[in-house]
């Protein structure tokens, strides 16, 4: 999908468009300058996934950023005419649709691959992470706080998913789920991404929460990691087309993130990952769980981040 926003100002209309990345700011240096009072030096950051479509995020400023006169908290989806308010400034997001271009996890498909129309079934390696009592968070702090908050989150998050080859599949609400590409005789070395970006994730929460001091306690992240096969594709009508992951193993991630508060520890990690994983970091840390679609219990391997942190030096190089 082709985007692009529209800038109103007294002189007319400016059109930016919409590449993967574009920042907005007072500074010369964002892409969108818009050099007035009301707007942060960095203000906000527009960001394109896979599937085409674009999310808006604060990046910590002071008088936030506004869809459709709604605060932005947490990743927001953008439609076609969504009006954003930056400061004093409105931009009209434009978004038209247009034949979707395969994207690169869609080409040079593997004989492990099936191609069924627009979509392909492919081994990935899919991680979870979630903030943990993101809903108190939201209850107890200042809207303003919250933002800036969870602005320092997805946007460091986002840096290290980058920094460890992944891709940011989507954001749902305070979630975000990354996935890496993998194949049945080489899952290890997805599977030490996938722990890498989970211990970078644990450092960057312990840092956004010493830069908090009114939090009502620690920010914390919950992260669930699973390997198997996944459709992987373009789904939904024009409007709605994402290049996006679903299926069982994708759903097995999303429930070891949750089965992580159950159990108490920080990670919880599928039995088709830890496999890959070197003996040392998984034993004794077994748990067997029973999770929804799934007529027997599961073994998966329950760890803290400080656990998993020590047990990097035996994994392949970074």
């Amino acid at each position: 999908m082709n985007a692009e926003f529209h800038l109103y100002t007294d002189a007319g209309v400016v059109r930016y468009p919409c590449s993967s990345l574009l920042t907005i700011g007072r500074l010369h240096t964002n892409h969108v300058v818009l050099n007035t009072p009301k707007v942060s030096r960095s203000h906000a950051m527009i960001r394109q996934l896979d599937d085409g479509q674009y999310y808006v995020m604060d990046t910590g400023s002071r008088n936030g950023v506004l869809v459709n006169d709604e605060r932005v908290v947490v990743p927001r989806l953008l439609k076609d005419g969504d009006a954003v308010r930056v400061g004093e400034h409105l931009l009209v997001f434009h978004q038209t649709a247009a034949d979707h271009a395969p994207g690169p996890e869609s080409v040079d498909i593997t004989a492990a691959t099936l191609m069924t129309q627009d979509r392909a079934v492919q081994e990935l390696t899919v991680l979870v992470a979630d903030v943990r009592g993101y809903s108190s968070l939201s209850e107890t702090l200042p809207v303003d706080t919250l933002a800036q908050l969870m602005a320092a989150w997805f946007g460091t998050a986002s840096s290290i998913v980058d920094r460890h080859a992944g891709t940011v599949d989507k954001f749902i609400g305070d979630a975000i789920m990354v996935r890496w590409r993998t194949s049945r005789n080489h899952a290890a070395s997805s599977v030490a991404a996938a722990v890498r970006t989970a211990v970078a994730f644990d450092h960057a929460a312990r840092e956004i929460s010493a830069g908090f001091a009114d939090l009502p306690g620690p920010f914390r992240i919950g992260t669930g990691i699973n390997t198997g096969l996944a459709v992987l594709g373009t789904l939904g009508a024009d409007q709605r087309r994402e290049f996006t992951a679903l299926g069982d193993s994708v759903n097995l991630a999303f429930r070891l993130e949750t089965a992580s508060k159950e159990l108490r520890t920080d990670v919880v990690i599928g039995p088709d990952s830890y496999r890959h994983l070197p003996k040392a970091v998984w034993q004794g840390r077994l748990s067997s769980i029973q999770v929804k679609g799934k007529a027997q219990p599961i073994d998966v391997c329950a760890i803290t981040y400080d656990d998993l942190a020590a047990g990097l030096s035996s994994l392949l190089p970074a």
